[in-house]
């Protein structure tokens, strides 16, 4: 519901969708990633161990994507390595965050956003 009133009025949508969380974060969240699963990423954590040198960067590059994102409205940059596409009624996709990031194709959680629709 919300992507369609997004489309109406915004012009760019970024959806995406953590698969990986960082050992700090697991911490807190300790199952599969749900909504808020990215606040650690932004904030960090006191619990837990630290993180891993590879954890670092991906959190480095995610607090860089939001940054780019909140100054310019748009999350691409040279550093992120991939080009983040908007998501639209045409075209739906997401970013696939983990170890590495990638453009996926199609509406993430298609079956718990049908349910949505339903209603």
């Amino acid at each position: 519901f919300s992507l369609k009133v997004h489309t109406m009025y915004s012009r760019c949508i970024c959806q995406y969708m953590i698969q990986e969380m960082p050992v700090f974060a697991s911490i807190m969240i300790p199952s599969e990633t749900c909504h808020g699963a990215d606040l650690p990423f932004l904030y960090g954590s006191s619990d837990g161990p630290p993180s891993s040198s590879d954890e670092k960067k991906d959190i480095e590059q995610y607090i860089k994507a939001w940054t780019t994102f909140a100054s310019t409205g748009d999350p691409n940059s040279n550093e992120l390595g991939v080009k983040w596409e908007n998501d639209s009624k045409r075209k739906p996709c997401y970013m696939d965050i983990g170890s590495t990031w990638s453009m996926k194709e199609g509406i993430a959680f298609a079956d718990r956003m049908s349910f949505w629709e339903k209603l």
